[in-house]
């Protein structure tokens, strides 16, 4: 499989919001603060569902991009 160019992995980094790619993959964003929490981004709370456990934060990028959150999500 060929190599996405640098150029084109950095447009992508810079013009993809988080925000809305999350949403538009059926992750229910609430603000809380200045960042904003979803519905559980993977089963780690075992028997309860509702508990959030997907932060994004304007102020960090510890966690990735989104092509590492898009990579995360599908496997």
């Amino acid at each position: 499989m060929p190599r996405i160019p640098d150029e084109v992995i950095e447009r992508l980094k810079q013009e993809v919001s988080l925000e809305r790619l999350a949403e538009a993959r059926g992750v229910k964003l609430a603000r809380h603060g200045p960042d904003l929490i979803g519905l559980p981004f993977r089963d780690d709370h075992g028997d309860q569902p509702e508990e959030e456990s997907l932060a994004l934060s304007r102020a960090c990028q510890t966690g990735g991009t989104v092509i590492d959150w898009v990579m995360r999500r599908t496997g």
